[in-house]
């Protein structure tokens, strides 16, 4: 399965985002229901060929991400960023490596 846009980053905590896509970006066949999820959203286990992973997409019905999907990042096998792969989650976007010790 291929997404080729996050559409935000999602802080659910502080330390990093969760990538969050327009819910139109994933095929409806990769996407099997669950009995899970409430008012505010669908919960889906992702089936690709003979693999599934349980509750593992988030589709918000509700709020400022309505329309828009979260994949659980640990259910899935490999992630990349363009040629990178992604260890462990993503990473802040607006969090700049340096060598250099900055003091304010």
């Amino acid at each position: 399965m291929t997404l080729t846009k996050p559409l935000v980053c999602k802080w659910e905590h502080q330390y990093y985002p969760n990538l969050v896509f327009p819910a139109s970006e994933v095929p409806k066949k990769f996407l099997h229901s669950t009995s899970a999820g409430d008012e505010n959203a669908d919960i889906h286990d992702i089936v690709v060929g003979d693999k599934r992973a349980k509750n593992a997409a988030i589709i918000f019905k509700a709020g400022v991400f309505q329309s828009l999907i979260k994949i659980v990042f640990g259910a899935m096998d490999v992630w990349f960023k363009e040629d990178d792969q992604i260890f462990v989650h993503p990473k802040d976007p607006y969090k700049v490596k340096t060598l250099f010790k900055i003091v304010v």
